[in-house]
């Protein structure tokens, strides 16, 4: 995740750029073109979608999983 918000922080900065200054700053620190090419083709987007639908899913799960604890406190 960590990651993924360092590449989300970068393309921010890149898509920002409105200035020569600015889009070489952004370029240089997205390590230069090749950089910026990887950083365009990595798909984020849709893991951080697909990582949200499943966690989304898991909270309902752990949400509909209400753990008897007193039953099962008085049965050990």
């Amino acid at each position: 995740m960590a990651a993924m918000e360092r590449r989300t922080d970068t393309a921010e900065a890149l898509a920002a750029a409105e200035t020569l200054p600015e889009a070489t700053k952004a370029v240089h620190e997205a390590g230069g073109l090749d950089g910026v090419r990887t950083l365009a083709d990595a798909g984020d987007e849709a893991q951080l979608r697909h990582l949200a639908r499943r966690a989304r899913r898991l909270a309902d799960r752990r949400a509909g999983a209400t753990i008897p604890v007193e039953t099962l406190a008085a049965l050990a």
